[in-house]
């Protein structure tokens, strides 16, 4: 019996408009009645989740908030955190040499509490404001920031030319094992530390809560979703969803994420007909 699901947002639990379908929305509120508990699992800063947090009667005290791809696990209300798991500065300091040398390819985004620290505000950093719904903060020097801890790393890709994939392959052979990396749009490589991640959020989320692992149902659609799609008693991903997550899927929706595939995915996985 699932108690708990676990949701992405941006291209899962949202339409390309950045809104919740009204077919998610009742499937939501439909499991919420049944007394299932439902968790953001996002890649945005915590910020960045406020509007659907009280769009969906979330953001007290009682709720949970997974945050940052796993790097932080936080108390709605309280603001209290239950896990965080950030970036020191061998990381930092490799993750930042790397996009510069590659400058021409990326630019680079530290995460901090509720700052994103960047030294050029590119066309695509616009965007990812936009997505996010977050503001950055220009910086002379990111090397100035090495000695505090960061909640994730994000290359944001300076065109849409396959450069970045070519990239994460480069560094899939030589990056340190305290590091991971995936990749949570077509222009973001992103990069948490080890003990961070969606699944390993949700996992410790869960036995907080009593609930076993089996009994939570995850939904995602790219990179940064696999391992708690993969991981979950249940998890399944709209038909929108990369085709390495779909590989790992128990259900993939027949829908999108315009037209309520993450409902879909809810329905299956609770059994609903």
């Amino acid at each position: 019996m699932i108690r708990l699901i676990c949701a992405d947002l941006d291209g899962t639990l949202l339409n390309e408009e950045r809104f919740i379908p009204e077919a998610n929305r009742k499937a939501i509120l439909r499991a919420r009645e049944e007394g299932v508990r439902l968790v953001f699992a996002s890649g945005r800063p915590p910020q960045g989740l406020s509007r659907y947090l009280k769009e969906l009667d979330l953001d007290h005290e009682g709720e949970y908030i997974i945050s940052m791809n796993g790097s932080i696990l936080m108390e709605c209300g309280t603001k209290r955190m239950l896990r965080e798991a950030g970036l020191g500065r061998p990381q930092l300091s490799y993750l930042l040499d790397i996009a510069r040398q590659n400058r021409d390819i990326v630019n680079p985004h530290m995460y901090h509490g509720e700052k994103i620290f960047v030294e050029r505000q590119e066309a695509a950093t616009r965007i990812y404001e936009k997505l996010s719904r977050c503001k950055t903060t220009l910086v002379p020097d990111l090397t100035a920031y090495l000695d505090i801890t960061m909640s994730k790393v994000v290359f944001c890709a300076l065109e849409a030319n396959g450069a970045l994939a070519e990239l994460q392959q480069r560094l899939e052979k030589k990056l340190p094992p305290e590091i991971r990396m995936f990749r949570s749009a077509d222009f973001l490589l992103e990069f948490v530390h080890r003990d961070a991640g969606k699944w390993n959020a949700a996992a410790a989320l869960a036995e907080h809560l009593g609930i076993q692992q089996d009994q939570v149902l995850c939904i995602g659609d790219n990179e940064n979703d696999m391992d708690m799609v993969r991981e979950a008693g249940f998890g399944g991903c709209p038909s929108n969803a990369c085709e390495a997550l779909k590989a790992c899927a128990d259900y993939v929706a027949v829908s999108d994420n315009d037209h309520g595939g993450a409902a879909e995915v809810i329905a299956a996985g609770l059994g609903w007909t």
